[in-house]
């Protein structure tokens, strides 16, 4: 805030004696610059060229310490390529909300096991398309045009440093990076959102319209997530508790998975916590019929096949070691997740690959 005071009064004084810097000031400030870029890094062209095939070559992140914002190493670019081909493959809608990684696996050109691709805005067109990149927009948009309605308005200058800061500095690293799914860090940079757009006053001082609209908006949608978003967060909470019985009561465990169903009837987790269940009991048909029905919701899922090869290991064992019932299961997930050395191993020789029996 004292920062923020002090800008304050050295931009009034520079105001109030009409100061202005002149075309010839800024050119020559320019070129300094310029001058300065060149000094520190050679030659720019070169240096950017250099950059841009380190980043394209997908190798591996420089040693912890470093500015990860400034990295141009890592999976990156393989992991924003993928994206850009979930956006082609379904351009309007996307292809769902959590299913980045299904694709990923599938198409890879690294060993990295990830969920999301590390940017807000890549994550956003892959998974909900160009509806959703637009709802993104919108959502940055507004808070920015707060930014610049408000640099002209001296009491908020304290307000603009802090708020735009937080908000503008979560964007800047959210967008190369995956700081947006820490709730404490979008929480705060939201709050900076939520204090540029909160004053709705009109020039008399007087509340506007929109200062009882918006709210009222907020409420409702607040109440549609709870009624969406609440229910999927409450499934998760019982698949938990599920697997926190599963050893000790397999009947419990199984009726988590169908309180967990019942919330959110895709539930992928569930339906493996369901198989584990009848497993634990040796209900192999009806473990395996909770495996096959989340491969009927999520046939791209390598997890899936990959769990209907673990099961089928685990019904063959005494009865003879037969390994044509596990194989085709693991073929399909390594066709999934062709960069698995596991699962190279098992579609060979399901057995001998598994861990179990190495």
């Amino acid at each position: 805030l004292a920062l923020a005071e002090t800008l304050l009064e050295r931009r009034e004084a520079l105001a109030a004696r009409g100061a202005a810097l002149s075309p010839r000031i800024l050119a020559g400030l320019g070129v300094v610059a310029l001058v300065g870029v060149i000094a520190a890094v050679g030659d720019p062209v070169s240096r950017a060229d250099d950059e841009w095939q380190e980043f394209k070559a997908s190798s591996a992140p420089a040693a912890s310490g470093g500015n990860r914002l400034l990295q141009t190493g890592g999976a990156r670019y393989d992991y924003w390529r993928v994206s850009l081909n979930d956006l082609a493959d379904a351009p309007v809608r996307g292809v769902g909300a959590g299913n980045w990684n299904l694709s990923w696996y599938q198409s890879r050109r690294t060993g990295d096991d990830t969920r999301q691709p590390h940017s807000v805005v890549f994550q956003t067109l892959a998974e909900l398309g160009l509806l959703g990149g637009l709802a993104l927009a919108l959502a940055v948009g507004a808070v920015l045009a707060a930014l610049v309605l408000r640099r002209r308005e001296a009491e908020s200058f304290a307000l603009l440093i802090g708020a735009g800061g937080m908000f503008a500095t979560w964007l800047l690293h959210t967008s190369v990076d995956w700081m947006h799914i820490l709730p404490g860090i979008t929480l705060s940079a939201l709050c900076g959102a939520a204090a540029l757009l909160a004053p709705w006053r009109g020039p008399s001082g007087a509340r506007g319209a929109a200062s009882y609209v918006v709210p009222t908006v907020a409420v409702v949608v607040a109440a549609a997530g709870f009624l969406t978003v609440g229910k999927v967060l409450r499934a998760e909470h019982r698949i938990t508790d599920g697997q926190e019985l599963l050893a000790t009561d397999p009947p419990g465990a199984n009726a988590k998975a169908g309180d967990a169903l019942a919330l959110n009837r895709d539930a992928i987790p569930a339906l493996y916590l369901r198989s584990a269940a009848y497993a634990q009991v040796n209900d192999f048909v009806n473990a395996k019929a909770a495996l096959l029905e989340a491969a009927k919701k999520e046939p791209g899922n390598f997890v899936t096949w990959q769990l209907l090869g673990d099961l089928q290991i685990r019904r063959e064992v005494g009865r003879g070691f037969d390994e044509a019932g596990a194989a085709p299961f693991y073929r399909r997930a390594l066709e999934l997740n062709p960069r698995d050395a596991e699962l190279r191993d098992l579609a060979k020789f399901p057995f001998l690959g598994h861990p179990e029996f190495r």
